[in-house]
């Protein structure tokens, strides 16, 4: 069109040149004329007629060849504008091929449309190939944009529309308002319009296949990661139930299933928790991550049981996403787990409550239902494992006990030396009940007091047999009540004021279980097993504990029985201490117990001076006096645990267990000293007697033999000192 006006104003100034020039012609024709002679009138008027003539031809000549430029200009114009929009088209090609978005793909058609083609009306609607729903671009509002399809096929003179269709599949719809100025036939317009709306409809079928492909894609890869992450949940999932059924250390399991649970959630911190279905209290047993080394010493207060009670009461997950709101979750609690999210997991098998396993995440985290039917089937599983570990280990358990039962009897029937069956009965029930140190205690019949007869574990010297316990100690109390007693927490009891660890030691227990040792009516003691851990024995225990004391009691009572008639076969009628034989008997059996323990232990053997003149002056009834006195001042002076027995004449030899030589040193200095003290009457005087004490000490390689030669010699010594003196 521009290059038809300028042809157009080319031929306007070409005109009025020519009529320049005809007029000059004109004119000069005339002025010869003139001057030739001519009429001046008639001469005017033939130049105007002549101008008016030649201007009206070339007026004529020059409209024709107007029309014919305009001609010329319209289809110039409509050529420039057929090739604007083939170049535009070209380019909306271009631009639409480069994107895979619907909406940037209508953006680009718009931005064509009304800039580079200058439609100002139009608008382009796309219908959702789900819902049918339209959305729609351009310039017209969506009341005026939205034909019917009667609208549509009218294609009214100013108004095409073009559907968007691909295939046999209409995905919407572009119209448009022609231009006022346009050069171009409605034909062409429509074409040019139909073949944009063609671009349109091939680059969104395109965009809409490329995000089917990329949805189809994503999904296959959700669906392969979560494939992935099933694999991986039944892998792990098969890994714990081999590791239960596998492992035989009942605590590896417990921790390797710990730490499997805790890998399946990917969380920071898992607690396995055992159920005591009499105390209803859980008690860790294993943790994974950080609480791994203090897993048994974690405490649950009562008031923090709720989110564990819920789990095991529901059977389903329970799921803090927020521990600091949780009402089942304290701060302490919190703290302790150092979690800010939780899911505890009931353990429960054919419905009983095993225990929980809670798992503990650093950061707040959500769960989704998948995740919580995982974890409950993980406990599931865990729970059926436990449970076939538990009735494995409970048969194991049964058959243990009655080994240890019938071993037990065997022991008991084995012997009736008081001394040993004690040993026999707590070494078999320690055995059978593993536990850190165990005490066995016996009434005394002649004091009533409860003392000290066997121990195991115990390794400070100042514990010693026959030593009397306090009436306030749990074992006092079990024999008072006569009742078996079971503690699981001994500091955290505030009702247990006292316990037997009182008793000077290394460490204190935690846990206890005390049966009381009973023959009809009477009581004739009580059996202790102890462990540094709280929680350590159950009620099996205990009930185990029982049985072995309802069967040692009887043997107990004949060994005591058969030790009182022994006792009168082996002592010295006047001296009511052991004679020879009775002394050597139970002092060849110190003798081994202090090698086997590897314990001090001394002897001391002791002469009166110059007891033959007492004989010889005062007669032999004061002899038996002063024999009979000084005895009873040994006793007196030496311990119920002391072996004291006359050893020939006015000999007497003592045996003193866990002690060592200066204590042994210090102990007959006492004794010499006090029998020096002693006056005897007589009929007609008063007789003042010493003793000569020789002191010697058990060595790695002595028998009983060797040391009492050793106490032989040292009390030769002492009397080449003068008498009245301790030797070594």
């Amino acid at each position: 069109m521009e290059a038809g006006r300028q042809i157009v104003s080319a031929t306007a100034r070409f005109k009025w040149i020519f009529l320049g020039i005809l007029f000059l012609v004109i004119t000069v024709y005339a002025i010869i004329d003139l001057t030739q002679g001519e009429n001046p009138v008639s001469l005017v008027i033939k130049w105007l007629l002549l101008l008016a003539v030649s201007g009206g031809v070339v007026e004529l000549g020059f409209r024709q060849v107007n029309k014919l430029q305009n001609q010329l200009g319209k289809m110039a114009g409509a050529s420039e504008q057929k090739a604007r929009h083939k170049d535009v088209i070209l380019q909306l090609n271009s631009r639409l091929a480069a994107s895979m978005d619907e909406a940037e793909i209508c953006r680009i058609a718009v931005d064509t449309l009304q800039n580079s083609l200058g439609y100002k009306k139009f608008s382009l609607y796309l219908s959702d190939p789900v819902t049918g729903a339209q959305t729609h671009y351009g310039t017209w509002n969506e009341a005026s944009a939205n034909l019917s399809s009667r609208q549509a096929a009218t294609n009214e003179p100013t108004r095409v529309y073009a559907p968007l269709r691909r295939g046999s599949q209409t995905l919407g719809g572009l119209v448009i308002e022609s231009p006022p100025d346009s050069v171009i036939t409605l034909e062409e317009e429509t074409n040019s319009i139909h073949a944009i709306a063609d671009q349109i409809a091939l680059a969104i079928a395109n965009a809409r296949l490329f995000s089917s492909l990329r949805l189809q894609q994503t999904s296959a890869e959700t669906r392969q990661e979560e494939l992935r992450q099933r694999e991986r949940y039944h892998s792990l999932l098969n890994f714990i139930t081999r590791a239960a059924l596998q492992n035989r250390d009942y605590q590896a399991m417990l921790q390797t299933l710990t730490e499997h649970l805790g890998r399946l959630y990917d969380a920071e911190s898992c607690v396995l928790a055992l159920w005591d279905e009499v105390h209803e209290h859980p008690i860790p047993m294993a943790a994974s991550g950080p609480l791994r080394q203090v897993a048994r010493t974690l405490q649950f207060e009562s008031a923090e049981l709720g989110m564990m009670s819920n789990a095991l009461n529901t059977g389903k997950a329970l799921v803090v996403q927020e521990a600091n709101m949780s009402l089942y979750v304290s701060p302490r609690l919190s703290a302790q787990l150092q979690a800010r999210s939780l899911i505890t997991l009931p353990l429960v098998a054919d419905q009983q409550k095993l225990g929980v396993a809670i798992l503990a995440f650093e950061k707040q985290r959500t769960f989704d239902e998948d995740e919580i039917a995982s974890g409950e089937q993980a406990a599931s599983q865990i729970a059926l494992a436990l449970a076939k570990v538990n009735a494995l280990n409970t048969a194991q358990q049964k058959a243990h006990e009655l080994a240890a039962l019938q071993r037990g009897a065997a022991a008991l029937l084995s012997t009736l030396d008081l001394e040993a069956l004690l040993g026999q009965f707590l070494d078999e029930s320690m055995s059978a009940i593993p536990a850190d140190k165990g005490m066995l205690h016996l009434v005394a019949p002649e004091t009533g007091e409860l003392q000290i007869r066997a121990m195991h574990g115990y390794t400070d010297p100042r514990i010693r047999p026959l030593k009397p316990i306090a009436e306030n100690s749990l074992t006092a109390r079990a024999v008072r009540e006569r009742k078996p007693l079971l503690v699981n927490d001994i500091q955290a009891d505030t009702a247990l004021n006292h316990h037997d660890d009182d008793l000077p030691d290394e460490r204190q227990a935690a846990s206890t279980i005390i049966a009381p040792l009973t023959l009809g009516s009477q009581t004739l003691g009580a059996i202790s097993l102890s462990s540094y851990r709280r929680h350590a024995f159950s009620e099996t225990d205990l009930q185990l504990l029982v049985s072995f004391a309802a069967m040692a009691t009887t043997a107990i009572n004949n060994a005591q029985l058969h030790a009182a008639v022994q006792k009168q076969a082996v002592t010295d009628t006047l001296t009511k201490l052991y004679n020879r034989r009775g002394l050597f008997d139970l002092a060849q059996r110190e003798v081994m117990r202090a090698h086997r323990f590897q314990h001090p232990l001394c002897a001391m053997l002791l002469d009166i001076d110059h007891f033959k003149q007492i004989n010889d002056t005062h007669g032999h009834q004061v002899g038996d006096q002063i024999l009979a006195g000084v005895s009873t001042e040994f006793t007196k002076t030496l311990r119920q645990v002391d072996l004291v027995g006359r050893y020939g004449g006015d000999e007497f030899i003592a045996l003193l267990p866990e002690t060592d030589l200066p204590q042994a040193m210090a102990i007959a200095e006492r004794l010499r000293k006090s029998v020096s003290e002693m006056t005897f009457n007589t009929p007609t005087t008063q007789v003042k007697i010493t003793i000569s004490v020789g002191v010697a000490v058990l060595g790695k390689e002595d028998t009983l033999e060797t040391l009492i030669k050793n106490t032989d010699l040292a009390l030769y010594r002492a009397k080449e000192k003068g008498r009245n003196v301790v030797g070594e």
